[in-house]
């Protein structure tokens, strides 16, 4: 853990930034943001990811080599499994979704936009064509880059996700595949280590 403190401190560092910049944008005391940085104070999932958006990098470049090798980060608390489902997955996935043409929309679809106060195809083009599906054929490739993530393979691994679409496809890669993340729980956290990728493959 303490070379993602590192990684934090000299990253921050990089986008000339100061403590006291960063802990005002996480709503935290500078005294106990400098704690994370000297390593003095838990780093949660939801913290990591909150770095990683002020510094506009990966979170993957926060975690360095543990990233590759074995991370140690608290799993499965609520907080955790909260912040996956509403930020990680969806991001994958929204990368091969495209708007629904207002021609193309149900009458199911309408009712809900008159909701909203949508009422023709003018104010739907000016709101930014709030609806969207998948790219034709597309789907797959994005659940499986989606999966190479291993938080958000995690949330498979333990039976969070209860999407049965979602379900389907996470059958599918188990059958084709052999593991790519390994599980092993060590002082009351979860220790997750990246196969490498001979042993993930099936032939």
């Amino acid at each position: 853990m303490e070379t993602i403190y590192q990684n934090i401190r000299e990253i921050r560092i990089k986008r000339s930034l100061t403590q006291e910049e960063v802990a005002r944008r996480l709503f935290m005391v500078v005294s106990g943001y400098s704690k994370i940085e000297r390593g003095e104070t838990e780093l949660t999932i939801k913290r990591l990811f909150e770095l990683a958006d002020i510094f506009n990098v990966p979170y993957t470049d926060l975690l360095g080599e543990h990233e590759s090798e074995a991370t140690e980060l608290k799993m499965l608390s609520q907080e955790f499994i909260a912040f996956l489902r509403l930020k990680i997955l969806p991001a994958y996935m929204m990368k091969y979704e495209e708007p629904i043409p207002y021609r193309e929309l149900t009458e199911k679809q309408k009712d809900f936009l008159l909701s909203l106060g949508i009422h023709n195809q003018k104010d739907y083009e000016r709101q930014g064509h709030l609806l969207t599906r998948a790219k034709q054929g597309l789907t797959q490739k994005a659940f499986e880059e989606a999966i190479d993530d291993m938080f958000v393979y995690s949330l498979f691994q333990f039976c969070i996700i209860h999407n049965p679409v979602l379900l389907k496809m996470w059958q599918v890669f188990r059958r084709k595949h052999e593991p790519k993340f390994s599980y092993k729980t060590s002082r009351g956290f979860t220790i997750i280590t990246r196969l490498p990728p001979q042993q993930y493959w099936k032939k």
